[in-house]
């Protein structure tokens, strides 16, 4: 029983000129298969890590720092609660035994009672804050109960309100069992009771509803039914985080570095290889070897020979290495440039003052 992720939307590559390190890009530069490779790979996933490389999503747009977003729902998976061996701490209660836990909840609170099937309970959770009773859920039998909040409405019923409800779907005992297991679902917006899958009973929490949705740090129980055994479980549900790692290497085709890196020098994957090359201060990029059984090779470098490799072969770079070597190129073009533009200008006053002797 948890959470499963569900991708809604993916895009790799660069739709904003914010995260690029410097280097813009004006076109169309988002690959197509982001949503699907996204998808393909966290779907079902309790957690899913996916790096941002050209590797896994194909290369919209070459030689530029691409970054990848997601946006995701959390799906909650419901289990075929097995009392004896499902792994959840079950505390009996009854008419002369109350169960009280404290809880903390990372995210969405969950609450599992275990009731007979084969006859009507009457019984109340108690779900309380920091300092006083939030709410609580109450039912009469297998077809009726109520929910209170504290502080809520007109505060005519013990300081709050209460709104009662009937249930009209017949709940399902667990296969095999004697048992119920229902399930009571709350988070700052709502509240649910569930069964086997099925919503037995909502109700969305408004400004009007008091202390509702507040977050439970204690839950106590109250039973009216004599002669019947009943069990509490709480079930601490964590926020779920998609990982995404941003690429930080920018990869070019038919393009080559020169010098393999000292000690070892090749690998047969591009993770391990850009890895290496990371944390050695002679490897300026990695280029990978066709006609080496794909290899990929640590080079020195540092200049980038694109676009010329006979053989095709790929070469990656980081990002921000090969910006500063484009900057530091293009301002020694305008260096080189302004000197020539000097010495011609003297060549010309050169030659206007000889011009002038000769008169």
């Amino acid at each position: 029983m948890g959470f499963t992720l569900m991708i809604t939307r993916a895009a790799y590559g660069v739709y904003s000129n914010d995260n690029t390190c410097g280097r813009t890009y004006d076109g169309d530069c988002l690959a197509e298969t982001s949503l699907e490779v996204m998808q393909g790979l966290c779907n079902g996933e309790s957690s899913c890590s996916v790096e941002a490389a050209n590797s896994v999503f194909g290369d919209p747009c070459r030689g530029t720092a691409k970054y990848l977003t997601a946006t995701w729902t959390c799906e909650i998976v419901e289990p075929d609660v097995d009392t004896s061996s499902d792994g959840l701490d079950w505390n009996i209660f009854s008419m002369a035994q109350q169960a009280a836990l404290p809880v903390s909840f990372d995210g969405e609170e969950r609450y599992f009672v275990s009731v007979p099937c084969s006859t009507d309970v009457w019984f109340k959770l108690f779900l309380f804050g920091e300092d006083s009773q939030n709410s609580h859920v109450e039912l009469f039998s297998k077809t009726a109960g109520n929910i209170y909040c504290h502080d809520a409405g007109s505060r005519s019923w013990w300081g709050g309100a209460k709104t009662d409800f009937n249930i009209d779907q017949a709940m399902q005992c667990e296969d095999g069992d004697t048992r119920i297991i229902l399930i009571v679902e709350q988070t700052s917006d709502f509240i649910a009771i569930k069964n086997r899958g099925t919503t037995l009973y909502s109700q969305t929490f408004g400004a009007d509803d008091g202390d509702c949705g507040k977050a439970t740090t204690r839950v106590t129980t109250q039973v009216w039914t004599d002669d019947v055994e009943l069990f509490l479980a709480v079930l601490n549900v964590p926020i779920i985080e998609v990982e995404i790692q941003e690429d930080i290497w920018c990869e070019y085709q038919d393009s080559y570095l020169y010098t393999y890196s000292s000690g070892t020098s090749s690998y047969d994957d591009l993770a391990s290889a850009k890895a290496a090359c990371l944390e050695r201060d002679d490897c300026g990029g990695i280029t990978q070897e066709p006609y080496n059984d794909n290899r990929y090779t640590l080079r020195v470098g540092p200049e980038l020979y694109e676009g010329v490799s006979p053989t095709d072969e790929i070469s990656w770079v980081t990002c921000e290495a090969e910006l500063l070597k484009r900057n530091d190129k293009e301002e020694l073009n305008d260096t080189e440039e302004l000197k020539d533009k000097e010495e011609l200008k003297d060549k010309i006053v050169k030659r206007t003052n000889r011009s002038k002797f000769s008169v």
